[in-house]
């Protein structure tokens, strides 16, 4: 075996890639297949094979080859507004490797795509081939032309959309101080894709979308216009429900009548055909079947949109589709969890609301990934996973369902620091552990070290040490979210605090504990106990009253029923759902000298209003709180009062709306000492600027706190807000509000901005 033409590439590299060996048969199909590995190196541009025969048998091979030259460097000319250092990022991948034309125009690309990120929309890259076959060095030849901006983008031919609405799918950008205003052939290709999908959700199925450039006389500027033609608007004419047999074609539904079916649907005949409709009413129909246990059924798959609505010829109607699939209806069998080597399968099991021999919804799967996922107990980079197994072989009817989780470290201590107009700065070191067993303790240390102590039954556990200028609070917690793998829940908690207000310093020594219950999904109810001793100290003597006669220690002993309803989209950012709470609570139960009734309700709920091609959706929220305590204002002390003020009715202080105190003499004081009677309202329009990191709002709060129940005195502002979204800071948002105070009493402190931030260490 002969190899001839090497230079540079090692022998030993070339005699691997051989099967053919010395003194064995000659095998011609193993000696092609050699000649082809040695062409996939890429170090070599030609390869070729000869063989002499002798007299004896014996064969003399020869491999002749040609190395493929070596890039030695790569160089740039003509760059002016791009560093050299900028382009050897992209190219310096190339220098020491065999020439291929592959990878050479893949770096020719990149260094013209970070010229077009750049804003040089006319910039060219080529390469200087003499130069490359003469001393195999890559010599970038660019001209970058002069630097484009797109200064506007309009929309021509638009008449039944605004223009507003037709720019949330564009994602080119007019220049400004924040954005780059870079034109991009791909990035424009890809806008008029998001138009006409846009006006063919809204029902304008015909509708076609081309862009048209205008240059200004130096090519430093460019005006981008989308011309429109919309076509008419489609309406439904009617709504046509097949089932689909295999083998048997297409039939009667047998499940759901197709009167049924029709009925089930949000988009009816004379409707717009609409796409978001369409989707919500074939949803509704599908999730009609997996609430039967129907977990293999579809509806509509694989039909396009021009499958599914039919167009009527010489009309601007169109026939809508609905073609199901139903399958077989399975009851659960087993619910087998894997990937769950710490957290007890009973923690996994009481987030799935399956049971066996019941139908198997299949609506549950999802709804129990996302409460699986809401645990936090999990990892969220690799979400939970649940799936529907194959039919049992014994019985087809019964499927079993599979959990796959992946563990997190659910443990964590944690160092940070919060600022807060209401509360000043407050530092931060937490212990938590949220998949704590309080029964499972660590055999030895080294088993505590490696934290497989006191975890897997799904409780949570805190200690929080948190020193602050205007606030101290240092208390442990702990809460068993099902008792005895029951629908009861319980906590408790215990801690000593100090708030430093304006007028005093309040002392606190607490313990509480709580026993609830779930009912379903979405409600819950749970007896509070809060066992609590009060100090007041550093009053001065011409305060008022209701300060001045609670000087020392005072004992609270609360009893209190708690409500609450749920059905938010998600915990975290919501976007659709609602909060209602009610409360009671009874404080003397235990004979201390405080007695009163305390009676609190309160609701959140959001809606979204707008969605754009990405995703971002508009959400309005509605806040609404209430409490009254019908006892005098007189028998119930200061620290359990209404206050308002702050984050709570923007545009005034932290408890900076209330009743005015007086002194014994009955002299106004200038300290507002609170109310038995509150009443807030706030509604508020967030809507996202970048992505889902930055969004802007806009509010109008209301409220007032009264001695009676009265709104005469209803304190109103209104502002604009920011709120920054940011993962690695915690899932509250960094919040910054300017509000106005538009009505107001002349005792009320006002303010015009407050914030709230969070940052861990």
């Amino acid at each position: 075996m002969i190899v001839v033409g090497l230079k540079n590439v090692p022998k030993q590299l070339v005699l691997n890639q051989i099967r053919t060996q010395v003194g064995q048969p000659f095998n011609a199909q193993t000696y092609a297949a050699d000649v082809r590995r040695l062409e996939r190196l890429g170090v070599f541009s030609q390869v070729s094979a000869t063989g002499r025969l002798f007299s004896d048998g014996t064969a003399e091979l020869t491999i002749t080859v040609t190395e493929t030259p070596i890039i030695q460097t790569v160089d740039a000319s003509g760059n002016r507004a791009v560093s050299d250092q900028d382009i050897a990022v992209i190219t310096n991948a190339l220098i020491g490797t065999p020439v291929d034309r592959f990878q050479i125009d893949r770096v020719v690309r990149s260094v013209q795509e970070l010229y077009l990120r750049r804003g040089f929309y006319q910039a060219s890259v080529s390469i200087d081939e003499r130069e490359l076959a003469e001393s195999g060095i890559v010599l970038l030849r660019i001209r970058e032309g002069d630097r484009l901006r797109v200064t506007d983008i309009r929309f021509e031919g638009n008449a039944a959309l605004p223009a507003s609405q037709l720019r949330t799918s564009v994602r080119t950008e007019v220049w400004n101080l924040f954005t780059g205003g870079v034109l991009d052939d791909a990035q424009l290709d890809r806008d008029v894709g998001a138009l006409v999908d846009f006006y063919r959700s809204r029902g304008f199925l015909d509708a076609r979308v081309d862009r048209a450039l205008r240059f200004s006389p130096d090519n430093s500027e460019v005006i981008l216009t989308f011309v429109v033609q919309e076509g008419p608007l489609y309406t439904i004419r009617g709504v046509r429900v097949v089932a689909v047999v295999p083998g048997l074609g297409e039939t009667e539904p047998t499940v759901f009548s197709p009167e049924q079916v029709r009925g089930l649907m949000e988009l009816k005949p004379g409707d717009v055909a609409r796409e978001d409709t369409r989707q919500r009413s074939l949803r509704a129909v599908l999730e009609a079947y997996l609430r039967q246990g129907y977990v293999d059924a579809q509806v509509n798959g694989g039909l396009s949109v021009n499958d599914q609505l039919l167009r009527v010829p010489g009309t601007a109607q169109a026939d809508l589709l609905v073609r199901i699939t139903e399958g077989g209806r399975v009851r659960t069998g087993a619910v087998f969890t894997r990937g769950n080597e710490l957290t007890q399968h009973k923690v996994i099991r009481r987030e799935i609301p399956l049971e066996p021999g019941r139908p198997l919804d299949g609506n549950q799967i999802e709804r129990s990934r996302l409460r699986l996922l809401d645990t936090q107990l999990f990892d969220g980079r690799v979400p939970p996973r649940l799936t529907v197994q194959p039919a049992r072989r014994e019985d087809p009817a019964t499927r079993d369902v599979l959990a796959e989780v992946v563990e997190t470290n659910t443990g964590s201590l944690s160092f940070g620091a919060a600022l807060s107009s209401d509360s000043g700065v407050l530092g931060s070191i937490e212990l938590t552990q949220r998949n704590f067993d309080i029964g499972n303790p660590p055999d030895s240390l080294d088993e505590l070290l490696r934290g497989q102590g006191f975890r897997g039954a799904g409780q949570s556990f805190n200690i929080a040490l948190q020193p602050g200028n205007e606030i101290q609070n240092y208390q442990v917690s702990f809460s068993e979210p099902s008792i005895l793998e029951t629908a009861f829940t319980g906590s408790a908690s215990g801690g000593f605090r100090v708030r430093d207000f304006e007028d005093f310093q309040e002392e606190r020594i607490f313990g509480s504990f709580s026993v609830g219950r779930r009912f379903g999904d979405r409600w819950s109810a749970a007896v509070v106990t809060r066992l609590e001793s009060i100090r007041l100290g550093e009053i001065d003597a011409d305060s008022p009253v209701d300060l001045t006669s609670l000087t020392g220690s005072n004992q609270l002993a609360v009893i209190g029923l708690r409500l609450r309803r749920t059905d938010l989209d998600r915990l975290i950012r919501p976007t659709q759902g609602a909060v209602l709470e009610f409360g009671v609570d009874r404080a003397g139960f235990l004979g201390n000298s405080f007695e009163f009734t305390r009676v609190t309700s309160g609701f959140t709920l959001y809606a979204p209003v707008l969605e754009d091609s990405l995703g971002r959706k508009t959400v309005l929220s509605l806040r609404g709180s209430g409490g009254f305590i019908p006892e005098a204002q007189a028998d119930v002390p200061l620290f359990e009062r209404f206050f308002l003020g702050g984050r709570e009715l923007r545009g005034f202080r932290f408890r900076g709306v209330g009743e005015e105190g007086l002194t014994a003499g009955g002299v106004p004081t200038g300290v507002l000492v609170g109310g038995r009677f509150l009443a807030f309202g706030s509604v508020q329009l967030e809507q996202p600027l970048f992505a889902d990191a930055v969004s802007v709002v806009g509010f109008i709060d209301a409220g007032t706190v009264q001695e009676e129940v009265s709104l005469n005195e209803l304190r109103v502002a209104a502002g604009i807000g920011l709120r920054l979204y940011l993962p690695q800071l915690g899932p509250a948002p960094l919040a910054f509000d300017f509000a106005f105070p538009l009505r107001f009493e002349e005792t009320d402190q006002r303010r015009l901005f407050s914030f709230s931030v969070d940052l861990p260490f």
